[in-house]
């Protein structure tokens, strides 16, 4: 008998060495993910079929039209890209459009519709599902009669695009549209709504509106040529784009549809492949979740408007690939019902699709962020501690196999809880001391709401006052993200931030809560910035004032 315990022992010995190897590989590194530099066909179409399924799932049905029939539910509130991007891409069923488009006629019977800039977004909707109504000829002319230029680059982009699809508002002719965008024109050669940068979604926005008429007019050809070259130098490492300082996919997406309308390949086409060979869809990969939608920030919830353009940029992409001949994708095909378009991917892509599952079957979850020196101690105590308990196991005769992988199990599951959780008490994080520096100056900063005031909102001031105007010592090299971190720390005001220093909330009032174009935006001085407000290094005398803005900063 001797020598069979010698052997358990020795197997026993090498299992818990293993088992702390494998522990302590999973505290320091971070956790895998799928390289989406791969089968590109096969990659786009797992990316829609994703999509399409985790839609279908959450609207209870099992087929395209039953998606879109509960979209109806909710038309003019969300999922109106979903239905533009499907009118040109019937996943190979014969999609009826009619209960969309009269629910959202309903919607606009109840409603106002908005500003002029959301009226236009509208009839771009209806035209795009084939309404052909009398109330909607009426909603058009009424949308289509302002003074487009009055209202800012947001209306003359929608304007454009209807004058794109023969839809134009009295007077005035694609041509001339394109002629007030193209005055807009910053000198970095981009487009913005407020400032001197060009901001990376504004001027993919532009372009799209732009493209059909790229071939026939030398000016606009020449400025588009320009913006596609200022949208390559802004690509990020990884492939994705930012906006207002934080990465998205959102803003990749808008790049995606502007290159696609411009006929150039975003996967392809050397000026946007990174030095690190990743391209566009590398930059969308990083923000799937396992359920086949998409965050907004990395390591974020599923975000619907997220979800909804990346569908649309990849459905772009396939068009483009196809070679199917039908004008850009922002401009529906009028020879054909847009409700039946009769287009699905060749037999070739659809063969890349299957061979892209069989080599690739399971997502890899996204990465963890790499373990702090914290984390990774209490990690190593934990493999520790199960060793011990192994070894008392052991000494204690309770030597069945069952009890070491249980132990063993447990210490690892406690590592990814761990390795892969962010822990903050409010009391810690609202106590932190400042870790400043020398103090060079002093700033103000006021933290306000005044766009939703009235609104009845237990967390919103009825003065719209969140935080009065107050001083901070800054020392050098100090942003204004960090002052910021500072005051809602001082102050006890809640705060949330997805990405890298992107504001999601403030006293409880999130981005989007208030429409796709409602947030957090922020100036100094009274000016707004281009770069994040981790990126905006401050001087001594600075005002900051942070804004919750419904359209962009537009109604500042």
């Amino acid at each position: 008998m001797k020598p069979k315990i010698i052997t358990k022992r020795k197997h026993l010995a090498r299992l818990a060495a293993a088992c702390l190897i494998v522990l302590a590989v999973t505290a320091c590194l971070p956790f895998p993910r799928l390289n989406a530099a791969v089968d590109e066909d096969g990659l786009l179409l797992y990316m829609l079929d994703g999509i399409a399924v985790k839609c279908m799932s959450d609207a209870g049905t099992d087929n395209i039209q039953g998606w879109v029939d509960s979209l109806s539910s909710t038309a003019g509130v969300t999922g109106d890209l979903y239905v533009m991007a499907l009118s040109r891409f019937g996943l190979g069923d014969s999609i009826d459009f009619g209960g969309y488009a009269q629910s959202l006629e309903n919607h606009l019977r109840e409603k106002d519709g908005g500003n002029l800039t959301q009226r236009l977004n509208t009839v771009h909707k209806l035209h795009s599902v084939g309404a052909d109504s009398e109330f909607f000829g009426e909603y058009k002319k009424s949308a289509l009669s302002a003074d487009m230029g009055e209202m800012g680059i947001m209306s003359l982009i929608y304007g454009l695009h209807l004058a794109n699809c023969r839809l134009t508002a009295d007077g005035a002719t694609a041509e001339e549209l394109a002629q007030e965008l193209l005055a807009l024109r910053l000198e970095d050669g981009g487009w913005a709504l407020m400032g001197t940068r060009g901001d990376v979604d504004i001027t993919a926005m532009t372009l799209q509106a732009l493209a059909p008429l790229y071939d026939s007019d030398d000016e606009v050809r020449a400025a588009a040529d320009g913006a596609v070259e200022l949208l390559s130098g802004r690509q990020m490492e990884f492939g994705g784009f930012s906006s207002f300082g934080a990465e998205n996919p959102e803003s990749a997406a808008q790049v995606i549809i502007a290159l696609t309308s411009l006929g150039i390949d975003p996967i392809t086409d050397p000026r946007f492949v990174t030095d690190s060979g990743k391209n566009l869809i590398d930059g969308l990969m990083r923000f799937r979740l396992e359920d086949g939608s998409f965050c907004h920030a990395e390591g974020g919830p599923s975000s619907e408007s997220a979800t909804s353009q990346n569908f649309a940029a990849i459905v772009s992409i396939l068009r483009l690939r196809e070679d199917i001949g039908l004008t850009p994708f922002m401009v529906p095909d009028r020879d054909e019902p847009a409700w039946n378009a009769g287009w699905t991917p060749s037999q070739e892509a659809w063969d890349a699709y299957a061979a892209y599952l069989a080599a690739h079957p399971e997502l890899q979850p996204e990465p963890a962020e790499s373990g702090s020196p914290v984390k990774i101690i209490v990690c190593v105590l934990i493999g520790g501690a199960a060793f011990a308990v192994c070894g008392l196991l052991f000494a204690l005769r309770k030597r069945h196999i069952k009890n070491y992988i249980f132990t063993l199990s447990t210490a690892a599951l406690l590592i990814v809880i761990i390795m892969t959780t962010r822990f903050s008490t409010p009391e810690a994080y609202y106590s932190a001391p400042s870790e400043k520096g020398e103090i060079v100056g002093v700033v103000t900063i006021e933290i306000r709401c005044d766009t939703v005031a009235d609104s009845k909102n237990e967390y919103i001031p009825e003065d719209g006052t969140i935080l009065p105007l107050t001083e901070f010592g800054i020392a050098e090299g100090d942003t204004v993200y960090d002052i910021l971190v500072e005051a809602v720390r001082r102050s006890g005001i809640h705060m949330e931030t997805t990405g890298s220093a992107y504001i999601n909330s403030l006293n409880h009032l999130y981005e989007r809560q208030y429409g796709d174009l409602s947030g957090w935006v922020f100036h100094v001085n009274g000016i707004s910035s281009s770069v994040g407000c981790a990126e905006y290094v401050l001087q001594p005398g600075d005002y900051i004032c942070w804004n919750y803005t419904t359209e962009i900063g537009k109604d500042l």
